[in-house]
C-alpha cells in the first residue's frame, strides 16, 4: 500500500475509515470534493475491507485519546436517549433512564452491577456490541499488522489534516465544521475539562479496555 511516486492526484486511490468519534462526519464532507475518495465508514477489518484497502494508494484515519473519546460517546448516548425520532431512543432511553451519572453508565456497559438497581426486563447496553465504544486498534490493526497507511491524530486536527494533504498532493480543503457534535457538553455536566469526569476506578476500567489505544 505504498505510495508510488509516479502517481498523480487523478489516479490517487484514497480510503478512509472512520474511527467512531474522531470529527468523521466533519472529514467525510470535507473529502466528497475528491473523485478519488472511498468513505468506507465505521468499518472494522473483515477481509473484505482489508480487499480494498489494498487497493488503495493511500488509507487514512483518526484516533482520539480513549477517555475522550468515549465521554464524546457517552454524550453521544445521552443525546440519542433524549431524541424521540432517533430509531435508537427507545431503546438506549430505556437503558439509560436509571444510570444516575457517567459511573453508573461506565458500570453498566462493562457488567459490573455493584451499584445498580435491579431492571426489569429493560434492554441492557453492552460495551461489546457497540460500535461507538469499540477499541480504536480494531479499526487500524489485524493480527499485529498495521493496515491503514496514515493515522492522524484528532488532537491536532486541521494541522494533522493539513499536512497528509501536503504529503500526498492533495488540493487543499478546510474541515468543514462538525455537525454531529453531542450536544451534552462537559460544562453543561458542570465539569471543566473531561479529566474532571473520571473518577479513579472508571479511569481504570477505560484504561484496561482501551490499553492497546493508549500505546
Amino acid at each position: 500500500m505504498s505510495l508510488k511516486k509516479d502517481k498523480n492526484i487523478k489516479s490517487l486511490k484514497v480510503s478512509f475509515i472512520a474511527v467512531p468519534k474522531t470529527a468523521s462526519y466533519s472529514i467525510v464532507k470535507t473529502c466528497e470534493k475528491f473523485d478519488s475518495f472511498k468513505n468506507l465508514g465505521h468499518a472494522t477489518l473483515s477481509s473484505d475491507i482489508i480487499k480494498e484497502l489494498n487497493s488503495s494508494t493511500v488509507s487514512f484515519c483518526f484516533v482520539r485519546n480513549p477517555y475522550d473519546r468515549f465521554l464524546s460517546g457517552y454524550r453521544y448516548i445521552n443525546k440519542w436517549s433524549s431524541d424521540s425520532k432517533s430509531k435508537h431512543s427507545v431503546s438506549i432511553g430505556l437503558s439509560l433512564d436509571h444510570c444516575r451519572s457517567f459511573d453508573d453508565f461506565v458500570k453498566q456497559i462493562f457488567d459490573i452491577t455493584d451499584s445498580l438497581p435491579v431492571l426489569d426486563k429493560r434492554p441492557m447496553l453492552s460495551i461489546k456490541n457497540m460500535k461507538t465504544f469499540q477499541p480504536q486498534t480494531f479499526f487500524i490493526y489485524t493480527d499485529g499488522k498495521k493496515i491503514i497507511n496514515e493515522v492522524l491524530r484528532y488532537e491536532n486536527l486541521q494541522k494533522e489534516w493539513c499536512d497528509f494533504l501536503i504529503k500526498y498532493s492533495l488540493p487543499y480543503s478546510q474541515i468543514v465544521k462538525r455537525r454531529n457534535k453531542s450536544s451534552l457538553s462537559v460544562q453543561d455536566m458542570g465539569k471543566n475539562s473531561w479529566h474532571d469526569m473520571y473518577s479513579d476506578k472508571i479511569a481504570d476500567i477505560i484504561y484496561e479496555y482501551y490499553k492497546h489505544d493508549f500505546k
